[in-house]
């Protein structure tokens, strides 16, 4: 099942950034690495990560300077999808917002009861 993450609040300078985690802290060695990927992309993790502790983002702009380089975020879950905001330097899990969905849920039942009254009033 895998992962997802994405970067969001990037500084404007960033061009790009990578991820990357590891099975130990010590001597790390990515064993995962999303390669250097657009600001706006998304990194799809295929396999579980089994809830590594090692995960590093960073970025760099345009000239290959690093703009920020974070390290050890985690655990990283099996089947979550996460976001890491630059400007706080926090990763969350990404929730689904069902608000839309349930607005209009709502609606197409208040508009199912309301045609049969309406065929009642035309006759």
């Amino acid at each position: 099942m895998g992962f997802t993450l994405r970067i969001i609040n990037a500084p404007a300078e960033a061009v790009m950034w990578n991820a990357n985690f590891a099975e130990q802290s010590f001597g790390y060695d990515p064993i995962a690495d999303s390669g250097w990927l657009a600001i706006d992309a998304q990194w799809v993790y295929p396999s579980n990560p089994l809830g590594c502790i090692t995960l590093r983002i960073w970025a760099l702009d345009a000239d290959d300077n690093v703009l920020f380089d974070v390290r050890n975020l985690g655990p990283i879950e099996n089947g979550k999808d996460y976001i890491y905001d630059c400007s706080t330097g926090i990763l969350t899990v990404a929730v689904f917002d069902w608000t839309p969905l349930i607005a209009i849920a709502v609606l197409a039942a208040v508009f199912g009861m309301m045609i049969p009254m309406m065929k009642g009033a035309f006759k």
